[in-house]
């Protein structure tokens, strides 16, 4: 199941749930000052993290068949 962030406006308190994709409504009352109907949620960036290679410019080849390295000329 995936996490949802969640941040009151009241006391800028953060969570983070987890939350099945087809149910991730915020939380009716913050659990940290009790305020009802602030707590929204917060879109941030999803984390990639490549490994293995084929991701950088050395690793992969050139036409010729020779391991391209990024020199002009020989």
């Amino acid at each position: 199941m995936p996490f949802y962030e969640y941040e009151c406006d009241a006391c800028h308190a953060t969570m983070t749930l987890e939350q099945s994709i087809a149910n991730h409504k915020a939380p009716e009352v913050c659990p940290k000052c009790g305020t009802k109907g602030t707590v929204r949620r917060v879109f941030t960036a999803a984390a990639v993290e490549f490994k293995g290679s084929g991701w950088y410019c050395t690793d992969h080849h050139s036409p010729s068949g020779n391991v391209a390295t990024g020199k002009k000329g020989k």
